[in-house]
């Protein structure tokens, strides 16, 4: 680890003394959402992603800094940016409330990169095997559901389709309209409705769901 990495851990404050924390990795990003594209730079340690903006050789400003417990990587690149991203060099990355394409320089940094970041993601959900979490799911415009909801246990390793296929043969609608629904999730009172693509349900912010024909 050079200078400037151990400079960015001190300015970003994730050196934890309690905890088994290492720096693995970093380097640039672009970051794509909708029609928006975002030069970012990765630095990766083994429990945490940090998302920065560089702004200079040396100087970075922090954007995100996200647990590897809470984060998820899907394939679903045409679902999350509208714009044309190369797949050879780009995949989905999510956590709770975000999903964004991550483009790399190369197809072997991005390989790099995927390896890397599904390893420790593995690794750091394995921490929280066996706990559960209670959901309740709302259905919005489904006519057999005639006012009632979902209930199901989830664990850190339950995706949004797990949920939304159980939700809807608890609703009694046929494998063959299941294509028909998406799962939503609604952050806070006053949150705008959110899709869930592929996400793992870890996070508590899920507990409140909206299932949507």
């Amino acid at each position: 680890m050079g200078k400037k990495d151990h400079d960015v851990i001190s300015s970003f404050k994730v050196a934890d003394s309690d905890s088994n924390r290492m720096f693995i990795t970093e380097g640039p990003v672009q970051l794509a959402t909708g029609m928006q594209i975002q030069e970012r730079y990765l630095f990766l340690f083994t429990d945490l992603l940090l998302v920065a903006k560089q702004k200079s050789s040396t100087a970075f400003k922090l954007k995100q800094r996200v647990e590897l417990c809470d984060m998820w990587i899907a394939s679903c690149i045409e679902e999350v940016s509208e714009t044309t991203r190369p797949s050879e060099k780009s995949f989905v990355l999510g956590w709770p409330t975000t999903n964004v394409v991550a483009t790399f320089p190369t197809d072997q940094i991005k390989a790099d990169w995927l390896q890397k970041l599904s390893e420790r993601i593995t690794e750091e959900k394995l921490r929280d095997e066996g706990k559960t979490l209670q959901l309740k799911v709302s259905p919005r415009d489904i006519e057999s559901a005639n006012g009632q909801f979902c209930h199901m246990t989830i664990n850190n390793e339950t995706q949004a389709k797990d949920v939304l296929q159980t939700c809807l043969r608890q609703l009694n609608v046929s494998e063959s309209e299941s294509s028909n629904y998406q799962l939503w999730v609604i952050s806070g009172k006053e949150g705008s409705p959110y899709p869930l693509i592929g996400e793992y349900l870890r996070s508590p912010v899920w507990q409140s769901m909206i299932a949507t024909g």
